[in-house]
């Protein structure tokens, strides 16, 4: 039996600091939630942003959280205590995008800070959907009833 799915239209922004984005454009359909991206090079203040965007009305989703190399544990905590939804991409969970993500990756799901899983996928053959794949591995080590609790 296939669990329900609900899919919804959205994007996913890339923060910027010097361009004023309108971010009512690219909420997902009918809600208040934005997927929002930042770079993983240069250091933002992230939690500082998903401050603000709570503030003026938002529900973000930090995309691909176990990227950002540069926030601590802590960081993470403070983030996910804003009420921000926190998504892990299936590629990190099974190694597919290096060691730091893939460590950071289940970091965060033995904390039982993550909230999504997504795939990432761009097109079938870079970056495949590879969901069920992730699910079977964290099932093999339990961590899917942390991200029920």
């Amino acid at each position: 039996m296939l669990p329900e799915i609900e899919l919804y239209l959205g994007y996913e922004v890339m923060y910027h600091r010097t361009k004023k984005i309108d971010y009512q454009k690219y909420v997902f359909e009918g809600s208040n939630k934005i997927l929002i991206e930042f770079s993983t090079v240069n250091e933002e203040p992230i939690s500082d942003i998903i401050f603000d965007l709570k503030a003026n009305g938002f529900q973000p989703i930090i995309a691909h959280a176990e990227r950002y190399l540069y926030l601590t544990n802590e960081d993470y905590h403070v983030i996910k205590n804003t009420g921000c939804i926190i998504q892990v991409n299936s590629g990190s969970i099974l190694g597919e995008t290096g060691g730091n993500y893939k460590k950071r990756a289940y970091l965060l799901l033995k904390e039982g800070l993550v909230d999504i899983i997504a795939s990432d996928a761009h097109h079938h053959d870079k970056r495949k959907p590879n969901l069920i794949k992730a699910l079977k591995k964290i099932k093999k080590y339990n961590i899917e009833k942390k991200m029920k609790e």
